[in-house]
């Protein structure tokens, strides 16, 4: 839930996120109590208040400018997607507004110089015209937080190939959430307890390995070292620990790990 600061602009009635990444100003209320939250699918058009903006797809994902569109609350890996999320959440079904932001054309956080200007900033007009709000995580059965978080894990692979490491972060923790969230397991048919384990698994791994790619090392260790508590011979975890470990220069704890590596793969080069 975000936290909003009133304030008075002119007969409009102004707030703020808390992080103040953008201000609303309420044109039409909407109707109804509920808001958008992840997972929500929503049908919105976004009007640019003075000239044309250059955006970019990639920036933009699956939102459009001056024309209607669906998206899906936090399917978008873009700084852009996941403002205008944190806008959509804050608004009710029906309700019209004008945002303006601090942020340039790709997201990005402007300069305080150049957020104490008037002119600065992104300036558009939000219409949520419907959304189909998402189940919450605790209304959730087991297969579906497996397959909510499988997702997550998938597109963190994604963005993970194509470099986008942050973003991947972002992906990989959410997945880890819904596994979390399964905890403690119960008793869960069929092979549900293989597929939590697995996901588990490659939760730690993957935040390890795009923390190892980021050169935050004490990270890549302590996501191996839960990843370990899970399967304790898994090698690929056990090389990626030990890389970190050598970067830290703790030399006795990665021919600890690599010893063990060898051992129980010891064709493995």
């Amino acid at each position: 839930m975000i936290k909003t600061q009133n304030h008075s602009f002119g007969k409009l009635e102004t707030f703020e996120p808390e992080d103040k990444s953008f201000s609303k100003h309420k044109l039409k209320d909407g109707i109804g109590d509920l808001t958008p939250n992840e997972g929500s699918v929503c049908t919105l058009i976004i009007y640019t208040i003075e000239e044309e903006i250059p955006f970019t797809e990639e920036a933009l994902c699956d939102y459009k400018i001056n024309e209607e569109c669906e998206i899906t609350v936090g399917e978008g890996d873009s700084q852009l997607a996941q403002l205008f999320d944190k806008v959509i959440a804050t608004m009710h079904e029906g309700e019209i507004s004008y945002i303006k932001s601090k942020v340039d054309i790709h997201g990005n956080k402007l300069p305080e110089v150049e957020t104490a200007s008037k002119t600065s900033g992104l300036k558009l007009k939000f219409h949520l015209k419907t959304f189909n709000r998402a189940a919450s995580v605790d209304d959730l059965e087991a297969d579906e937080k497996l397959e909510r978080g499988q997702h997550h894990k998938d597109k963190g692979t994604e963005l993970f190939q194509k470099g986008k490491l942050d973003f991947a972060l972002l992906r990989y923790e959410r997945a880890l959430l819904y596994v979390k969230s399964m905890e403690p397991l119960g008793d869960l048919p069929g092979d549900l307890p293989d597929r939590f384990t697995k996901l588990k698994i490659h939760c730690h791994s993957n935040l390890a390995a795009t923390h190892l790619k980021k050169g935050n090392y004490e990270k890549v260790i302590e996501y191996c070292s839960e990843a370990l508590k899970t399967d304790e011979r898994n090698v690929k975890v056990l090389y990626r620990r030990a890389q970190a470990y050598l970067k830290l220069h703790k030399y006795a704890d990665a021919q600890k790990d690599l010893t063990l590596a060898k051992s129980i793969e010891p064709d493995n080069k």
